[in-house]
């Protein structure tokens, strides 16, 4: 369970999460956002299997001898009660071949305990500090910061991933700045003023 403020940055990391494990695991991703039924995730595994209802335990069956299916399940705060119900049931009937990764605001993990889900271990994502905005900033965009412009995006976005924003700048090179009118980066070796998006 990754729990985070919104915006912290816990839909990014679930979804680098499932980029590492698709290749390993079957995986199908859900988002609480979205009205899930009761049945979602048994919905989600026909359209991922491409199977009708009545196959769903065959299939479960034969692919599950050789792998594990991950469920990775983002704004967990958000889902209802009866389509995390389904999905406990589901974890007692298949075990350890089936893996859940759910990720939402605080209190999420509560949330899925309510509903019968076990939950084992809890990361909380802190908000991000100057430090990290810099790392962001290089690794997602490729762009240079420098100490003063991390912290101005950090403390603009009140250290939230989601308020940060790549856009194009004048001269072809990149900036990053938040939804609004605050501070930007400046590409690295594009030196100089860069001109409004």
């Amino acid at each position: 369970m990754l729990e985070g403020e919104a915006g912290s940055g816990v839909s990014t990391l679930l979804g680098m999460l499932s980029m590492s494990l698709v290749g390993d695991f079957e995986l199908i991703r859900l988002d609480g956002a979205e009205e899930l039924g009761a049945n979602a995730v048994v919905d989600a595994m026909l359209v991922h299997f491409d199977i009708e209802r009545a196959d769903l335990a065959d299939t479960l069956k034969q692919t599950l001898a050789d792998t594990s299916l991950v469920i990775v399940v983002d704004n967990a705060h958000l889902a209802p009660a009866e389509a995390l119900a389904t999905m406990a049931s589901l974890k007692t009937k298949l075990g350890q071949r089936l893996t859940y990764v759910f990720g939402g605001e605080p209190g999420s993990a509560e949330h899925l305990r309510e509903a019968g889900l076990g939950v084992e271990d809890v990361l909380v994502l802190p908000p991000l500090d100057a430090d990290d905005v810099a790392v962001f900033a290089d690794q997602g965009f490729a762009l240079a910061l420098d100490d003063q412009e991390a912290r101005a995006l950090s403390a603009a976005g009140d250290g939230r991933i989601a308020g940060q924003t790549a856009v194009p700048a004048a001269g072809g090179g990149g900036r990053l700045g938040t939804t609004g009118d605050e501070p930007e980066a400046r590409a690295a070796g594009g030196g100089g003023e860069e001109g409004g998006g």
